[in-house]
């Protein structure tokens, strides 16, 4: 009986996993790669853009994200033609209310949330 209820739990808490969302603008770093920049996040975000400034995460904010069968991307936008894709590799499901056919383009970060 006790084995039971071991499993039920786990089973529920499998389907009740926290939700993750996309790296705040704050938590994002750059790095200079050649031409451009490679930018990462705490968790396994990296992404690049090889027409970046070093003065270009000053001016980031979230855009969009979408989640594919493979990863998540998160899309930041800024001044000029800065901005990047952020990619989170494996594969998630979508948990916020702003995802409509795996892409998000809500404002509020929270309401693209994966898990």
């Amino acid at each position: 009986m006790r084995m039971i209820g071991t499993a039920l739990l786990a089973l529920f808490m499998a389907g009740n996993a926290v939700a993750a969302t996309c790296p705040s603008v704050s938590s994002i770093t750059q790095k200079e790669d050649g031409q451009g920049y490679a930018y990462s996040a705490p968790g396994g975000w990296e992404g690049d853009n090889p027409m970046a400034s070093e003065e270009d995460l000053d001016s980031f904010e979230f855009f969009t994200a979408k989640v594919t069968d493979k990863s998540v991307i998160c899309r930041y936008k800024g001044e000029k033609q800065s901005g990047v894709s952020l990619t989170l590799s494996g594969a998630r499901q979508t948990a916020g209310d702003g995802w409509e056919n795996g892409e998000c383009t809500a404002s509020d970060v929270g309401a693209c949330a994966f898990k």
